[in-house]
């Protein structure tokens, strides 16, 4: 069995990567407050869950 654990810049990595992808589908390119919001809460929400899934 393989150790699929990632480490701290991996899981930063894959979570800047979901962000900018759900920010820049849900935002028009000259809504920039709304893509720094969308951006951080769902990195913020990605880093979490992979750090819990991590242990």
């Amino acid at each position: 069995m393989y150790d699929t654990r990632l480490d701290l810049s991996q899981m930063k990595d894959l979570s800047d990567y979901i962000a900018r992808r759900k920010a820049t589908s849900l935002t028009q390119p000259l809504e920039t407050d709304k893509f720094i919001e969308d951006y951080m809460k769902t990195y913020s929400d990605v880093l979490t869950k992979l750090l819990d899934l991590n242990k």
